[in-house]
């Protein structure tokens, strides 16, 4: 008989690299990749990162493929304990996260609370172990609520949801919130360009096209959508609310959004500073709170809101957003 020696040295790194590739799938990888796709998103818009949500930075997500210590810094998710390991419940309120949620291949998970975020969209898939979903107040349309048979979800109330910039000649494409079920949504629009909202009598659609003309360029239209199909947002029970600014694109009047407002220091305890090319003291500025209430108001660059509670606050002026701790 031969005998065959392995020096140990050898041995020694055989099991080390074992031991990395087992370590390296200590969480599965189709929760992994859905908590990157998640972290990847961020609003220019309203100055909001994912990543900031669970105290990130770019920095953190250059090694995400090769380890899973940037894990451990996501609150608020609860693995099984299964080998490996799969998300089974989600505690995400009042995080600020943004964009579009996509929980479709997280098949072990069966709780999931996002409220109180900013998010757009949300894909939950068939996964059968789904049991409850609470996604109230973020910016979701109907056709972006998570329904499904099996399954409770609480939605009521929503955030006002924000449309992207249309130019007139395109109109303003709703059709995804037409027909749920047969049930036909009222639509009712308002020119909201000033401060008092104007009710629009004309624009109507018999499919959830509206066609426009060159009159409403370069205003703010407000519209507010109900449904049967999505109690309490019957007709004369409540309604969600969808804004869109109508341009004329060809003579170059699009309402694009100024630069990320900076305001310092941020976290703060109370004072804070505005400091940006575009502010002038005397230019209005308001605080809100993250269930949209304004909290507060200045025309200064320099003020203090030591007197409200700690919390996350945003701060907006001349269409431009800061995210504000406050400590």
């Amino acid at each position: 008989m031969i005998k065959i020696q392995i020096p140990r040295l050898l041995v020694f790194f055989l099991l080390l690299a074992v031991s990395s590739v087992l370590q390296g799938q200590s969480y599965h990888p189709a929760d992994k990749e859905g908590l990157r796709m998640l972290l990847r998103q961020h609003s220019e818009a309203e100055g909001i990162n994912n990543l900031e949500a669970f105290y990130m930075a770019p920095s953190d997500t250059l090694n995400w493929y090769n380890e899973e210590t940037w894990i451990a810094r996501l609150q608020g998710i609860l693995w099984n304990t299964e080998s490996p390991k799969r998300i089974s419940e989600i505690y995400w309120d009042n995080l600020f996260l943004v964009g579009c949620l996509d929980v479709s291949k997280w098949d072990a998970l069966s709780f999931l609370d996002c409220r109180m975020n900013h998010f757009t969209r949300m894909v939950v898939g068939e996964n059968p172990a789904l049991e409850l979903v609470n996604c109230t107040l973020n910016r979701l349309l109907f056709s972006s609520i998570p329904v499904r048979e099996g399954m409770l979800v609480e939605y009521s109330p929503q955030n006002r949801a924000y449309g992207e910039e249309v130019d007139y000649r395109d109109g303003i494409d709703l059709r995804s919130e037409y027909n749920f079920g047969g049930h036909i949504t009222t639509f009712t629009w308002y020119d909201a360009t000033y401060c008092s909202l104007v009710l629009i009598p004309v624009l109507t659609t018999t499919d959830g096209h509206f066609t426009l003309d060159e009159n409403y360029a370069g205003r703010k239209l407000l519209c507010y959508m109900s449904n049967a199909a999505f109690p309490p947002y019957a007709p004369d029970e409540g309604s969600l609310t969808y804004d869109v600014v109508v341009t004329d694109k060809m003579v170059g009047l699009e309402n694009k959004p100024y630069p990320k407002l900076n305001v310092y220091p941020n976290p703060t305890t109370g004072e804070l500073k505005i400091e940006n090319g575009k502010w002038k003291t005397g230019t209005k500025a308001g605080l809100f709170n993250l269930m949209g209430q304004k909290v507060f108001e200045t025309t200064e660059t320099e003020f203090s809101i030591g007197h409200l509670p700690a919390g996350v606050y945003l701060l907006k002026t001349n269409g431009q957003t800061a995210k504000i701790v406050k400590h």
